[in-house]
């Protein structure tokens, strides 16, 4: 039986668990959020309302913004079978760095009574913001969801979206929540007194971490250890979150982020040198995995005070390296004729060699197609475009440089623990990638629903 979790010995089926029943989801207008939205609607179809956090932005009102997310291609099968489900979204005006959530009291009377199930998976994803602003969203954030659960009479489970990075100091990441890498106090201590622009001094705070969005992500899985009392919750970490395997849509993503963007530029042949060794193993998993997991983890709810804790990841049992990834990608891009370039990759740990062949095969290259484009009376493009790709490879160097074995035995055994129809319903099992297939279905969401090609 699985450490923190209650099976009962009648079996319920996930979607029964959601019938009648209201979900309050954080980050709807994030990739993953919009496929936890789609498929609770789409596989839970008696599930009564989900509630979802919309913050204004830019002048955009949240129902606004509401609006333009239903309209993607991802609520496309929703749409056509079943368009008066999209009835049950309940928009909420909300703003994870504000306190109270930025909830108004009137609205939150209007559901706090009715919602059993929280799904948080808000967070800031980027590697370099300053320390106090990435703890006041991914630290501060969670606690004020927590404590949202807590004025919820009827909560009945309570799950936090973290990261397995958050503990890539470590080369085997096991299912457990690990000590926190600073004393909370202490941290805010040294902000307050010396501010967040010494950067010696934040890489000390860091203690190991690479950025200080792994750092906060791993102080918030130990707040909710120390504070989440009778809450039941459980914590759900994916490694890189990829491109949908097959819901809601076949190859589905909607940003550049991670894997997504360093996939198109080295397959297109624009990227050619990258951090790390071939041999490196690439940890993602499809989002679809990862909501599916979500979804599934919340259902099969928490019984006591431990807090369960599910890698989304496939290292340590279906894994694969970057140069099989690369010739996955090379087979597609060249089949499909769809490179600026024949698609090459090399590796090195070396800061100097990197640089060396950057410039040699990338910057230079461009340069004198920026200097040929000119004499035809264009505007040089191909220098700037290539500062991009290679500040976005660099951006990415903490995750590509290094090799983990991240483990998923508990997320297996709940796996195994579903019945029939649940498993084909919610697979995420990583063992059941089969990973040049998904490579193909990925760069064809790239093309698809990124590129429009």
């Amino acid at each position: 039986m699985l450490a923190g979790m209650s099976i009962n010995k009648e079996y319920v089926p996930v979607a029964d668990f959601y019938a009648g029943r209201s979900v309050f989801l954080t980050g709807v207008s994030g990739f993953l959020g919009k496929v936890i939205l789609e498929k609770l609607l789409y596989s839970c179809k008696h599930i009564n309302n989900v509630y979802v956090m919309i913050r204004e932005k830019k002048g955009v009102s949240a129902e606004e913004r509401f609006r333009d997310i239903i309209n993607l291609p991802v609520f496309t099968k929703l749409k056509e079978e079943r368009p008066e489900d999209l009835n049950k979204i309940i928009p909420v005006t909300g703003d994870l760095l504000a306190p109270n959530l930025g909830i108004e009291k009137s609205v939150e009377e209007s559901f706090v009574n009715k919602v059993s199930v929280v799904l948080h998976s808000a967070a800031t994803i980027k590697y370099n913001q300053q320390l106090d602003e990435a703890l006041n969203n991914n630290l501060e954030g969670t606690r004020r969801v927590l404590e949202l659960c807590q004025r919820m009479p009827r909560i009945r489970s309570f799950v936090h979206v973290s990261t397995a990075y958050s503990n890539m100091d470590r080369e085997v990441i096991d299912e457990v929540v690990y000590p926190a890498p600073a004393a909370l106090r202490d941290v805010y201590t040294s902000i307050k007194r010396h501010g967040v622009t010494d950067e010696k001094l934040i890489k000390k705070i860091l203690n190991g971490k690479p950025n200080t969005y792994v750092f906060s992500k791993a102080l918030a899985e130990n707040m909710l250890v120390d504070q989440h009392g009778d809450i039941p919750t459980t914590i759900v970490r994916p490694s890189t979150v990829a491109a949908a395997m097959s819901d809601p849509l076949p190859g589905w993503v909607d940003n550049w982020f991670a894997a997504t963007g360093i996939f198109h530029v080295t397959g297109s042949g624009n990227n050619r040198v990258i951090f790390g060794r071939k041999s490196n193993v690439l940890d993602i998993i499809p989002v679809d995995y990862v909501s599916n997991l979500i979804i599934v983890a919340a259902a099969r709810k928490t019984q006591s005070k431990d807090i369960p804790v599910f890698n989304s990841c496939s290292s340590s049992c279906n894994p694969v390296n970057f140069g099989e990834i690369f010739m996955y990608l090379k087979e597609y891009y060249v089949t499909n004729k769809y490179h600026d370039a024949y698609p090459m990759l090399l590796f090195s740990r070396n800061k100097w060699i990197v640089n060396f062949l950057t410039f040699l095969l990338q910057m230079l290259p461009a340069k004198v197609a920026d200097v040929y484009v000119r004499t035809k009376g264009q505007k040089p493009r191909y220098a700037k475009l290539q500062s991009k790709v290679v500040q976005m490879r660099d951006l990415h160097k903490s995750f590509t440089e290094g090799s983990w074995v991240i483990k998923s035995d508990g997320t297996r055994s709940l796996y195994s623990s579903l019945s029939p129809a649940d498993k084909q319903n919610f697979p995420f099992d990583p063992t059941l990638i089969n990973w040049q297939k998904f490579t193909t279905t990925y760069c064809h969401g790239i093309r698809r629903f990124l590129l429009r090609k």
